[in-house]
């Protein structure tokens, strides 16, 4: 587990994944759903990395969402004697290491969307029928432990319903969960350790060292000295980071911030 964009998320490095028993035909709607989620990652180079991957009794076929060389594209199974599928092109996705919301819109009369932060990247007039996804639901994987991701995922919701445009539009604006309506209203945390205030130095640089904790992810943090931004560096979101300073001569203002 780690930051995720409402309280925890899902984190996989390429080693890791998830697993969520269906046993009962919970997740398995057949014709007519919508699948949902948040994601961020920074990585563009990945080969088949599973977002989501619903197969059928079999274990290998059904529906998978895939990272692609910097592109995403969702496949669906509509016969495994003749191997005929129908997937999206590839659209780009977001590798900016920040939060978006997709989703994959399946109508057994109008065909499949696919939407990225509330826009339709990719819409199919293809209705034919697929086979059910009966499987258990893999996360971050394909199969028992195949082509593994590296991404952050949140907020991962498979509806018995085909959502509408706006009705993805508004999932994407609602800033809440859905199960709980939960809603992080509270500003993250953010703190200067080093350099301590009332410091003096000769040097007309200063490497100012801090950190930052939210009830949800931190997007990012920035510092001002004398009025003048500049980016953080991070290797853990922000829970520490560090960013090198110009001063001017005589006093100078530092200030942190964090969204």
């Amino acid at each position: 587990w780690s930051s995720g964009y409402l309280n925890d998320g899902m984190a996989f490095d390429g080693s890791t994944a998830v697993t969520v028993d269906d046993s009962a035909g919970e997740l398995s709607p057949s014709t007519d759903y919508t699948l949902e989620w948040w994601m961020k990652t920074s990585s563009t180079d990945q080969y088949y990395g599973t977002v989501l991957h619903k197969p059928d009794s079999s274990g290998v076929y059904g529906y998978a969402v895939w990272l692609y060389y910097g592109s995403i594209a969702f496949y669906g199974y509509e016969s495994v004697s003749s191997y005929n599928y129908h997937q999206t092109d590839y659209s780009a996705y977001t590798d900016d290491n920040q939060w978006h919301h997709y989703a994959i819109v399946m109508d057994s009369s109008n065909g499949f969307t696919l939407y990225i932060d509330g826009d339709a990247y990719y819409e199919s007039a293809d209705s034919s029928s697929y086979i059910e996804a009966n499987g258990d639901l893999n996360i971050g994987h394909y199969g028992s432990s195949y082509y593994l991701s590296d991404a952050v995922l949140d907020e991962v919701l498979i509806r018995n319903t085909p959502l509408s445009a706006s009705e993805v539009e508004d999932r994407y604006e609602s800033g809440s969960q859905w199960c709980t309506e939960w809603t992080d209203s509270t500003d993250p945390d953010v703190n200067i350790d080093s350099p301590s205030s009332g410091t003096s130095m000769d040097s007309p640089y200063v490497t100012v060292t801090g950190t930052s904790s939210d009830d949800s992810d931190v997007s990012t943090v920035a510092v001002t000295v004398n009025g003048d931004s500049y980016d953080v560096s991070t290797d853990d979101g922000y829970a520490t980071w560090t960013v090198y300073l110009p001063l001017d001569e005589g006093s100078n203002t530092v200030t942190a911030t964090a969204t």
